[in-house]
């Protein structure tokens, strides 16, 4: 690395260090207030900086992947990050899920509808008892389960597949920095190369996976599908352009 492009990548590093530890510093401050996720903010500005801490780090290093502690930091600040925004979506997701059932269930007890017949196949959430043919205002006769309830809790609930691609999302993004750390690149996987499998192979499948299960279930947001194809594409486009730049310098 000659003179001018070290000097480059040491400003960009500062620069990028700056960066991650300002967002820090305002998810401290953010922490500082009566927020309920006031833990949460507390716990990101920690990683935040961590991270900005790294990148000054990273410009004695020359490199992000070596020395292997440095790469272990970067991956596990990384992970701590996704961790943190699941944990926080899944906490919507719950949220407006309480409500969808608390509105279902002062819909479904008003005198009209608990009166109402049940027409289809519906299944007490205590025993499993076909509810069909009784009314939303008496109990299961097999367990005595109030059936409001049941009717409240199936239509209230909504099963979210966003939860699942969060989990994929990281579980690749782990497999990206194993193959790093563990000098796999030019290894091969089933007769495929790893940088290929991992860089080209694996979001095609985990792209058409979240495809199929925007249309046949669980229930998933097609923006939510939109971002998680485009993460998964960014990502293994930029793992592969590095992995032939290593093993072209080999």
């Amino acid at each position: 690395m000659n003179l001018q492009t070290n000097s480059f990548f040491k400003t960009a590093n500062f620069v990028e260090a700056g960066v991650w530890i300002a967002i820090g510093i305002a998810f401290a401050c953010f922490a500082l207030t009566k927020s309920p996720f006031h833990k949460r903010a507390f716990a990101a500005a920690i990683v935040f900086v961590l991270f900005g801490v790294s990148d000054v780090v990273e410009t004695q290093t020359g490199a992000w992947w070596r020395p292997w502690w440095l790469l272990c930091w970067k991956g596990l600040c990384i992970l701590s990050m996704l961790m943190l925004y699941v944990r926080h979506k899944l906490g919507r997701i719950a949220t407006e899920d309480l409500a969808a059932s608390s509105t279902a269930y002062a819909r479904i007890t008003n005198p009209k509808a608990m009166a109402a017949e049940i027409t289809d196949d519906t299944e007490c959430n205590a025993c499993g008892y076909n509810l069909r043919g009784l009314t939303a205002g008496g109990n299961c006769p097999e367990c005595g389960h109030p059936i409001k309830r049941t009717l409240a809790a199936q239509q209230g609930f909504h099963l979210r597949g966003e939860h699942l691609m969060f989990a994929s999302f990281a579980i690749y993004c782990v497999g990206l920095f194993w193959s790093v750390a563990a000098h796999k690149l030019g290894k091969h996987l089933g007769g495929i190369p790893v940088y290929v499998a991992l860089g080209e192979i694996a979001p095609i499948v985990l792209g058409l996976s979240a495809i199929l299960m925007y249309f046949i279930g669980p229930k998933t947001r097609g923006v939510h599908v939109y971002l998680y194809i485009m993460a998964l594409a960014i990502t293994g486009f930029l793992y592969f352009q590095f992995c032939i730049a290593v093993i072209a310098s080999a």
